[in-house]
């Protein structure tokens, strides 16, 4: 009895002096914590706006304009063609985003083939680049016509506004001898339109220099005139937009927030002239800014020339194009009678 006490002291002490030992850590919260809710938050924000924007390819409706987060300078929409340049409340005037006029009764559907998607870093706004596809049917044949589009949305409490649209022609080189209209150049302040000029003025060099005013990331999209115009990040160095130098002409710039100082993402639109030829072209022009480290850096820019229905119409449906308002075709016309 005496030896069985003995043995359990021991145990005892045993256990004693195996707790004697330094606490055990508490293991560490899950890494990053925070950074997952946002990450979360943005694929949440992302994946909403993409449904947003597909489904508006279908609605095809005149944006909502009911917001104080585009103060002054309202939002802006430039079409394919010559007179598709339209702001603020004017946008009431924008019939349909798509080219051409056609009859309410024709087929017609429109196809995203590359929907892309960035979201700011406060994610107050986000910018977008699709190449879509309008195709109509006619004749009992698709008739495909190939778009850009680019965009620039504003984060309003649970809804994404519309701040800039620019659509444009895709498929082959355009005839720039068409000029397109001009609009009335307003800023919501002169040291951001300064400062977003300062940003703008090395893409439109004759050979666009490395600058820190654009953005070097994967996301950053530059497009030109040109179908083959498509740059991103470092490619757009030693590129060029038009044949020599352009110049500003007529703009407008505004901010995606209530207020200037605070606000993180601006935007620029406007009409760009041609040098060194004769005579001198007009392109349109938008892009995206978003402040880093207290400097403006373009991240998105959309450089294009605008081209008549007639010219469209033409390039696409050919021979057997019989009118324009609303778009006919002869669709026998190999048809011997």
């Amino acid at each position: 009895m005496i030896a069985q006490r003995r043995h359990l002291a021991l145990a005892a002490l045993g256990l004693a002096a195996g707790c004697s030992g330094p606490p055990r850590r508490t293991p560490p919260p899950l890494a990053d914590q925070l950074a997952n809710g946002d990450r979360d938050l943005k694929i949440s924000l992302r994946n909403e706006l993409r449904s947003e924007i597909l489904d508006s390819y279908e609605r095809d409706d005149v944006p909502d304009l009911d917001t104080a987060l585009l103060p002054t300078i309202g939002a802006a929409r430039i079409g394919v063609g010559p007179g598709d340049f339209l702001i603020d409340q004017d946008l009431v005037k924008f019939s349909s985003r798509w080219p051409l006029t056609i009859d309410p009764a024709m087929a017609q559907s429109v196809r995203s083939k590359h929907l892309d998607v960035t979201l700011a870093a406060d994610t107050s706004a986000a910018w977008m680049f699709d190449e879509v596809s309008w195709r109509l049917t006619i004749c009992g044949r698709t008739l495909v016509i190939p778009l850009r589009l680019t965009a620039l949305y504003a984060r309003d409490g649970d809804r994404w506004i519309p701040a800039l649209e620019h659509l444009s022609w895709g498929a082959a080189p355009v005839d720039l001898s068409v000029l397109g209209s001009s609009v009335q150049s307003a800023t919501v302040s002169q040291d951001i339109d300064q400062a977003l000029e300062a940003a703008i003025a090395p893409l439109l060099q004759a050979q666009i220099p490395a600058s820190p005013s654009w953005s070097k990331g994967p996301d950053a999209l530059m497009i030109g005139p040109d179908w083959s115009q498509e740059w991103r990040g470092l490619e757009l160095v030693g590129k060029a937009l038009a044949s020599g130098k352009l110049e500003l002409e007529d703009k407008r710039s505004g901010v995606v927030g209530r207020s200037t100082d605070k606000a993180t993402v601006a935007y620029w639109v406007g009409n760009l002239r041609t040098t060194g030829s004769a005579p001198q072209r007009r392109l349109r022009a938008s892009f995206v800014f978003e402040r880093h480290l207290r400097q403006w850096v373009v991240v998105q820019g959309h450089v294009s020339a605008p081209i008549d229905d007639e010219s469209l119409a033409r390039l696409t449906v050919g021979s057997a194009l019989a009118g324009l308002t609303p778009l006919t075709v002869q669709c026998q016309l190999d048809d011997p009678r």
